[in-house]
């Protein structure tokens, strides 16, 4: 099982990061989800080439200088950071898959356009995170949830629940492979909607508690439940079972 979840950035985060101009706060909404993610060890940030094709035609439509924009793009390519800072990893749009061909790829890619009817770009990158074995992105905007097996979320909505899950996790010495798989858990559940009537820490904690009982972390499950209580003053086992029955998952 692996210690990191990958999240595919979309072009929008991209954009976002250097464009601060945006009337919806985009960029620090981005920055706050850059900051907690590269704190967030369990994490891994990936992206595509046609990521950085479309964030081109997006800033010279937004009037940079291509001078400018061919520098940002030196930058990604070269460093590998968003902004000398945040680390991600290009990713190859035939992913893990032996002897993928562009017949293959337009096979694909109409079939994402017969099945869910998303725009030429948004079905491009679901086609790049289908080969990629990739299931999470994080977008603002797009049609990515009418595609099947993607789960969509927007920045804002993950970074509350890495900056806490993070410090849970440091607070009660859980394990990378623990964390990665509570985080994954918590996508899921704010894809579900299970997260807008519940307080996020009641549950990280259920999430984290459900996480352990996969992975058999060294930890005993009563134990991880009687200290994540006393940390978060919510019963745990209440939150665990919620969350079991919402997101239809049948650890008992």
């Amino acid at each position: 099982m692996s210690n990191r979840v990958p999240l595919y950035l979309d072009t929008g985060i991209f954009v976002a990061h250097y464009y601060p101009q945006d009337s919806n706060q985009k960029n620090q909404k981005v920055i706050s989800f850059l900051d907690a993610v590269s704190k967030a060890k369990f994490i891994e940030l990936v992206t595509s080439d046609f990521t950085l094709t479309e964030f081109t035609k997006v800033l010279q439509d937004k009037g940079f200088e291509d001078k400018k924009i061919v520098e940002f793009l030196s930058d990604l390519t070269r460093r590998k950071k968003l902004g000398r800072k945040y680390k991600f990893n290009l990713i190859e749009v035939e992913g893990k898959e032996a002897d993928y061909t562009f017949a293959d790829f337009f096979v694909d890619l109409q079939a994402v356009f017969l099945n869910a009817r998303p725009g030429i770009a948004d079905a491009i990158h679901s086609v790049i995170m289908s080969t990629n074995k990739l299931k999470y992105i994080i977008a603002f905007d797009g049609d990515f949830s009418k595609v099947e097996k993607i789960v969509q979320i927007k920045p804002e909505e993950a970074t509350p629940y890495i900056k806490i899950l993070t410090n849970f996790g440091e607070e009660l010495n859980v394990t990378e492979e623990t964390k990665a798989k509570a985080f994954e858990i918590i996508l899921r559940a704010i894809d579900a909607g299970f997260t807008k009537e519940t307080k996020i820490e009641g549950i990280i904690a259920a999430a984290i508690y459900l996480a352990s009982k996969i992975t058999a972390d060294k930890e005993t499950k009563e134990r991880v439940m009687d200290r994540l209580e006393s940390v978060t003053g919510i019963r745990t086992k209440s939150r665990y079972e919620e969350l079991v029955r919402e997101l239809g998952l049948s650890w008992t």
